[in-house]
This record gives C-alpha cells, structure tokens and sequence, in this order.
C-alpha cells in the first residue's frame, strides 16, 4: 500500500501532490505550512516534515530539522527504494529457509548450496566489483585451506607415497582488503565516519595509498615506487588477485559505501499500518531507538562473509567450479588456452582427481567402440552426411583459417531460404537438371572492377554453381562442378572466398552464345529477359572470369562445393589458403593480397576494405 501526501495553499484551491520544485532546488513556500492530515480545515494540527523531504540529525540534547534539496531528496528516494528490495529479498529468504527446514532436525540430514557471483572485470571497476571480488578471493582461501590441505594431511596419515603440492595462499589479498584499521574496507569505512564536506573519494583514495603503497598486491599512481603506466588513471587503483589484475575506480565509494537509511525514515516506515514493513524495518520502532549509526554496506559484507565462512567451515564443503570456455560467448566453443588456464588456477589440471581407474589396452578398446557404435545408431544417413561435411571442413581448415573456429558449433543447413519448395525454381532446376541443392543462401558478391559488395542468390547443386538475381530468379551464372578446379581463401576472418574457373568453363559467354546458336533457336524461358552481363547474353565476347564472394558461411560453402566437385571429377580440387594468390578476370591476371591490421574475431562485412589498382587487388582487415 502506498499513501500520497496532499496539501493546497490558502489561494490555491488545487492539491499539491508529491515533490514539486522551484529553480532553486527548495519546496515552494505553500507546501511547507499548509500540509494538513486528510487535507483538513484550520484547526487541524500541521503534520512534521515528511522524511523524503527533510532530514533529521538527532543528538542528546535535541533534534536538527534540514529541509532537502531536489537531488537530495531524489538521493533519499533511492535510498528508501534499494533498502525495500534488500530487506524484502533477505524476508523471503528466511521464509524459504523456515519453510525448508525440518521438524525434527536430528531425524534429516541437510545440504545446503552456495550460488556465488563470478569474478568480475569490467571495463569500469566500482564498489560492487570490490565486494563481489573479495568473496571469491575468501571462498578461493576455504577451497585451498579445506580442500587442498585436508588431502595432503590425509596422505600423511595414511601413510601414502605423494609429492608436495605448491600452492599459492591468498591470506595476503584477503588482509589487504578485509584487515583491522588497514585494509581498504576499514579505511573506507574510517573516511565515511569524517564530518560532513570532509569525506570525499579524493582523500579516501590518498589514504588508501598512504596506508597500502607497501603492499605488494596493491598500485596506485599515487605511490614513491609507482611505474609510469598510463594504463592506469589518476582516479584508479590496482589490486592484484589470484585471478588476475582489476583496476577499480575510486569514484562513488565513498557514497555506495554510505549507503544507509537515515533514521526518520525508519520510523516512517515502522509507523506503516502493514504488518511487513514494520518486520522489515525493526529499527524505526521507537521503544528501539538509539544514537548509535547504523554499520556502512562494506561493515555489513564483512560481518556475512564472516558468518558464511564460519558456517562453511563447520561443514563439509564441495566445491563445483564453472570453467568459461571462451571469450566470445559462443556455445559449444573451447579455447583449449583459457580452458588450460582456468585448469591450472583451479588446480584440477593434474591433481583434482584422488581416484584413477586404469584400463588394459584391450579393455580401453572394448569399452570406447561399444560407445561410439551407440553413438553412430543415433544418426540417419542424413546426420551421417552432415557428419561427414564436418570432418571434412575440419581436415580442411583446422589450423589453417582462422574462422573455421566459429562454424564448429553451428550445423550446415544447406538451404537457408527454402529454395527447395520455391515453384519458380522447381520449373527452372528441371531444365537445368539441378534438382539436388546442396546449398542456397544470399551472399555478397564481389565486382571485379570496383571491389563492391553486390547480394545475389548464390546455389551449390549436386552438378553445377549457379548464381542468380535475388528477385526475379533468372540465372546468371551457371558454372558445371567439373569446370571448377581450386579455392582460394585467406587464414584471416575475412569469410572471403574466390572460385577458380577453367578457361574452357562455359560461364565464358563467348562460348555460352555460341552453345546457344547452334543448338536453340529460342532461348529458354528463364534466359531470354536476362540483363546486360548475363552468362547467355550473345552480344558480349569476352569471359568473366574467377568469381569472388563473401559470406558468413564460407566454410560451409567451400566444404560443400569441395565435395561435389570431387563426386563429380573423381578427385578433390585444390584449396588454396594463403594471404597472395592470382585469379583471372575477362582476359588478364590479378593479384590478391590479404592484410591484417588488428583484432579480427567480430569482423564485419563493412570493415573489410577493398581496393583495386591495376592489376592487384588488395583486401585490408
């Protein structure tokens, strides 16, 4: 439930509702003396001050009324805001706990378990990262101490050949964050307790490198012995954890750390008729009251992790530790590096396994064919295919291209629009005898002249490479599979791919037209409205060439047009993967060069440049 304060002025017959502002950042003059309770008469007696819009310090003596400012007051409203949340999710915790917990504690035994955040490291580091930081840092301690430790002693005691394990304690990480009057949450909560204009983020971050400069897990710029590091700004300190460097910004601590809810606010609260809210607020009950203030959020985090600690240890802990797999958030993509380093900081590389059960060779054997013959019944001749698509693409471009890493984890479709159950092409593909796509999607096609991107239909059939108009379906090239004899990429992120064509290839439309005299006096039906630069068109004598393209599935494409020209030939085509190669346009050669000029692994299409001069193309990433 929710009340709303009313008021109206002596000349104003109109209520005034909630906060409203003049320039000057103050409640305008009628709102102060003629709130009344119900919007009463006269002899009704004024209401105090509400609390969202004042503040009240209370010493032995008496009590200081301050009205507040506009953003002073927006200030409390958050502050009112997040406090409701916070209490309201810690309610329904001790709810679900009270609920779960059993009637006869002896009889039942608990398991208890622990979601904790991740490590954080964010491109602008705040207080939040702190705390979140150092309750991985003290959870990493208990795993080292309790896990590690108790194994090694358990090995003693049962008198078991093992070698030391060197392992690296964070007792110093966690003191420089947690210590008594000298650990950056002390010193925080030292610099909050200051009088009013004193405490700022400036002078909390001079103290800080005052008191910690001699820490070797500590940097600021602002230390004797500081490098000079531009990486690290006047505003920022550097703590280095066991997982790595975090740079935090000093800016905000001081008033995310000072976050609590002033008094008069918790008796207004308290005095609600709802029966959650007075639970929720316990302090604003004024048989409660005291002078003392109320412990900063850093204060409370330490007071929980060592409550949780202490619950930890009394029990026994197991501990599943999430590896993240890449950088990229892909799915089903590893990096066998990042993975490894994960591994080791984890320690679970070489010693997170006490047990190991050994095979005989034959046992090995036997064990691993009867999984991979129930794993090959799953699939269909179709799955099978599909299968064997990508362990060709892998003996293709493992190692040799760079974007073969991100086509692992994606299936090949083939036909991305549906050309199959298109009625114009059924028509079009029973004369041609390309009855069987292979693939079919949009892709960019490259000109040859000025390097610009132009999106045609692009189909692999089990005969032919057909390229057609996205809109009206007509053929433009149709190159036979046996008239295709390499592919040529880059080992960058390009998704550039060119197909060679032989001389002879019918795509020349000097040949085409000659085909097509002899043979037919009517042109097909599907040829005769083609535009100018049309493989058919009679009246242009010269070939075009190599074809360049650019698509996201361009290792699809190649893997699928690699296959069909070896079922077609006999043997596989040549694929050519290097940063120069040629291709030859109408009548002369061109060179192609590939450059790379920085980070490639979310390369678009528009950030790929093409230029052509004379007879070298260069493409720059």
């Amino acid at each position: 439930d929710f009340c709303v304060v009313e008021g109206s002025c002596d000349n104003n017959p109109y209520p005034v509702r909630a906060m409203e502002w003049t320039s000057g950042g103050t409640l305008p003059s009628c709102s102060r003396s003629s709130i009344r309770s119900g919007g009463g008469g006269a002899s009704s007696p004024p209401l105090p001050p509400p609390p969202l819009l004042s503040s009240a310090s209370a010493s032995r003596v008496d009590v200081v009324v301050a009205d507040l400012s506009a953003s002073e007051a927006c200030h409390t409203r958050s502050l009112l805001g997040r406090a409701v949340y916070n209490r309201l999710f810690s309610w329904l915790i001790s709810r679900l706990n009270e609920a779960l917990r059993p009637k006869h504690p002896g009889k039942w035994r608990l398991i208890g378990l622990l979601d904790i955040y991740g490590f954080e490291v964010f491109e602008s580091n705040s207080f939040e990262q702190l705390i979140i930081n150092f309750c991985n840092e003290k959870l990493h301690q208990l795993n080292v101490e309790v896990a590690l430790r108790q194994e090694q002693e358990e090995y003693i005691r049962e008198g078991l050949d093992w070698e030391p394990i060197d392992y690296r304690n964070n007792n110093n990480i966690c003191e420089l964050i947690e210590r008594n009057n000298h650990g950056i949450l002390s010193l925080l909560d030292d610099e909050c307790s200051r009088g009013r204009g004193q405490v700022t983020d400036e002078n909390f971050l001079l103290k800080l490198t005052q008191v910690c400069s001699g820490h070797p897990n500590f940097e600021s710029r602002g230390m004797k012995t500081f490098l000079a590091d531009e990486t690290l700004p006047q505003h920022c300190f550097r703590v280095r954890h066991f997982a790595g460097n975090v740079m935090y910004s000093a800016t905000g601590f001081i008033e995310k750390n000072c976050d609590a809810l002033p008094r008069d606010l918790s008796h207004a609260m308290y005095r609600c008729n709802h029966f959650l809210l007075k639970a929720m607020f316990p302090e604003g009950n004024p048989k409660r009251a005291h002078l003392k203030k109320s412990a900063t959020a850093g204060a409370q985090f330490k007071i929980s992790m060592g409550a949780l600690m202490k619950s930890l240890t009394q029990k026994t802990a197991r501990f599943v530790r999430c590896i993240k797999p890449n950088e990229l958030k892909q799915p089903k993509k590893f990096e066998y590096a990042l993975v490894q380093h994960q591994a080791q900081k984890a320690l679970v590389a070489l010693f997170g396994s006490s047990i190991a059960i050994k095979f005989t060779p034959l046992q090995r054997l036997a064990s691993v064919s009867q999984k991979c013959h129930t794993y090959r019944m799953r699939f269909d001749q179709t799955a099978r295919n599909r299968m064997r698509e990508k362990v060709t693409a892998s003996i293709i471009f493992k190692d040799r291209k760079a974007s073969y890493s991100r086509s692992i984890g994606h299936p090949f479709l083939g036909d991305y629009v549906r050309l199959r159950q298109n009625v114009q092409w059924k028509k079009m593909c029973a004369e041609t005898g390309d009855q069987y796509v292979v693939f079919a999607d949009i892709i960019n096609k490259i000109n040859r002249s000025s390097g610009r991107f132009v999106p045609v239909l692009f189909v692999v059939s089990t005969s032919a490479m057909l390229i057609l108009d996205q809109r009206t379906m007509q053929i433009k090239y149709r190159v036979p599979a046996t008239d295709i004899y390499r592919l040529s990429l880059s080992p960058f992120f390009d998704d550039i791919a060119i197909v060679h064509v032989k001389v002879s290839s019918p795509t020349s439309e000097n040949s085409a037209s000659q085909h097509m005299t002899s043979t037919t006096v009517n042109p097909p039906p599907n040829v005769a409205g083609m535009t100018s630069g049309c493989l058919f068109q009679p009246d242009i004598s010269r070939r075009k060439g190599d074809f360049i393209f650019q698509t996201g599935h361009v290792i699809e494409i190649i893997t699928k047009l690699f296959l069909v020209i070896q079922n077609a030939t006999g043997k596989p085509p040549e694929v050519n993967i290097a940063t120069e190669f040629e291709a030859n346009f109408s009548s002369h050669s061109v060179l192609f060069t590939f450059r790379a000029t920085g980070h490639q692994q979310d390369l678009l299409p528009g950030q790929v440049k093409i230029s052509k001069k004379g007879h070298r193309m260069e493409i720059v990433l």
